[in-house]
C-alpha cells in the first residue's frame, strides 16, 4: 500500500503542523497514462506494493499451493518478451497453466482507486482469458475475451486485452485464464468538478519500527442536518509522506456515511467487493462520525517527526446546505490486521449509541486497542486514534 505518485497543490502548512484545508486541482487537466512493465520489481513479493504506488490493489484467489503472482526472466518461461526482459507470472484461473509448476486460481480482481478510463494490458495463455470491468458503484461494464496465446510454454506470443469506460469509471476488473501479464496500461481522469480538500500534520517524536502498523483514520461532523436523511462520500483520497528519501502514497478506500431516522444504532463496516467503509448512524446524532480508515504496515523504519503528512481526498454529499468539519489522525499499533472487517471500528464517539458502550474517539479500532503505542500523531496509553489535525468547516460538493 505504500506509493510514489506525485500530488499537486497540497494545502500549505500553517503552524506547528497544524495545517488549512484548501481546495486544490480546480483547473481541467489531460488524462495520466501509466505503464507499468515489471522491469523496476526486483523481486515477486513486491508486485504489490509496487503498484499500489499507482493507486493499484490485487485481491487473488490462489488456492494455496500455486503461484499467485510472481516475478520472471525470459528464457524457459517465455520468450519475446512485449518489452525488458521481465514479466509477471500470474496463475489466474483457467486450465493448468501449460505445465508452469502451479495449480491454478479462479480469477483474481485488480482494483483502482481513484478509478480508472481505461485498461489494457498483454498476456500470454494457454487458454482462453477474460476481463470484466467494474464501475466503483459494482455495476458490469463489459467483458472482452481473448484466445489462447500458445498451446505449451515457453510462450512465444503475446496478446492485448483491453477495455474503455464510455459512461462511467473503472473500480476493478475480474482477469481470468492469464498465465503471464506485461504492460500495464491504464488511465485516469485528472478532470473533476469537485476538488479535493488537503490537511496536513506533522508526525511526533516518536521513531516508528519496521514490522508495526500506522492506522490513519479520519472522522466528520456534520451541521445543519436535523432528521434529514442523508449520505456523505469519500473518494480519490490517500495519504502523502516522504521519510528517509522515499515518498509514500497509501490509496485510501472509499467511504459512504449514511444520516438516516430509521437508523437506531450506529454501525461501520467494510465492503469488501466495493473496497468502501460504510457507516450507518442515526439522523440526530451529535459528535464525531467515522469516516473511512487505512492500514499502513511499516515495513522499514521511520524516524521521529515526519513533516508535512497529508490526507487527501474529495467528499460529497447528497444534501445541500448542510456543513462538515473534516478531521484524521493516526496511531501506532505493535499488532494490527489489513483485513479491516477484523478492526472492529468504533462508528461514533457518543458512548451509547453503537455497541461499543465507551467513550472512545470514532474510528478507535476495539478489537485492537491493547496494542497501540506512540508514534505518528498518538502517545499510545488511550490515544487510539492519535490526535486530530482539523479543518475549517465547509459544505461538501454535491452529488451529481
Amino acid at each position: 500500500m505504500i506509493t510514489k505518485r506525485s500530488m499537486l497543490g497540497l494545502s500549505l502548512c500553517l503552524i506547528m503542523g497544524l495545517c488549512g484545508m484548501s481546495a486544490i486541482g480546480q483547473t481541467q487537466a489531460p488524462d495520466q497514462h501509466i505503464t507499468i512493465n515489471f522491469e523496476q520489481i526486483g523481486h515477486g513479493n513486491l508486485i504489490g506494493d509496487f503498484y499500489a504506488q499507482h493507486g493499484v490493489s490485487f485481491q487473488t484467489f490462489d488456492d494455496g499451493d500455486g503461484i499467485a503472482w510472481d516475478v520472471l526472466q525470459a528464457g524457459h518461461t517465455f520468450q519475446n518478451p512485449p518489452s525488458g526482459n521481465k514479466a509477471a507470472h500470474l496463475s489466474f484461473g483457467g486450465p493448468q497453466p501449460c505445465g508452469l509448476n502451479a495449480r491454478t486460481a479462479p480469477g483474481a480482481l485488480i482494483f483502482f482507486n481513484p478509478p480508472v478510463r481505461s485498461v489494457r494490458f498483454l498476456y500470454a495463455a494457454c487458454n482462453e482469458a477474460s476481463l470484466e470491468a467494474v464501475s466503483a458503484t459494482g455495476r458490469v461494464l463489459g467483458r472482452v475475451l481473448g484466445d489462447a496465446t500458445d498451446s505449451s510454454y515457453p510462450f512465444r506470443h503475446w496478446r492485448a486485452l483491453a477495455f474503455e469506460a464510455s459512461d462511467d469509471l473503472i473500480g476493478r476488473i475480474f482477469v481470468s485464464g492469464i498465465a503471464l501479464m506485461d504492460d500495464l496500461q491504464f488511465s485516469r481522469s485528472s478532470t473533476s468538478n469537485c476538488p479535493p480538500y488537503a490537511l496536513q500534520a506533522n508526525f511526533n517524536e516518536y521513531p516508528i519500527h519496521a514490522g508495526r502498523f500506522i492506522w490513519f483514520n479520519s472522522a466528520v461532523r456534520v451541521s445543519g442536518l436535523g432528521a434529514r436523511p442523508m449520505r456523505l462520500l469519500l473518494d480519490d483520497a490517500t495519504v502523502q509522506f516522504k521519510a528517509n528519501g522515499t515518498t509514500y502514497i497509501v490509496p485510501v478506500p472509499k467511504a459512504q456515511i449514511t444520516f438516516s431516522p430509521t437508523v437506531s444504532v450506529a454501525t461501520t463496516e467494510f465492503d469488501l467487493e466495493s473496497n468502501t467503509w460504510i457507516t450507518q448512524v442515526p439522523s440526530g446524532i451529535s459528535g464525531d462520525v467515522f469516516l473511512a480508515g487505512v492500514t499502513f504496515p511499516v515495513r522499514s523504519p521511520l524516524p521521529a517527526q515526519i513533516p508535512l503528512v497529508t490526507w487527501k481526498g474529495r467528499i460529497l454529499t447528497d444534501t445541500p446546505e448542510v456543513t462538515v468539519q473534516w478531521k484524521w489522525a493516526a496511531a501506532v499499533y505493535t499488532q494490527f490486521s489489513t483485513f479491516y472487517p477484523d478492526l472492529g471500528v468504533k462508528p461514533v464517539d457518543d458512548a451509547q449509541a453503537s455497541q461499543y458502550q465507551n467513550a472512545h474517539p470514532a474510528g478507535s479500532p476495539e478489537n485492537f486497542i491493547g496494542q497501540v503505542t506512540g508514534g505518528a500523531l498518538g502517545r499510545g496509553f488511550t490515544d487510539y486514534t492519535g490526535s486530530y489535525r482539523i479543518s475549517r468547516p465547509f459544505t461538501p460538493c454535491l452529488l451529481p
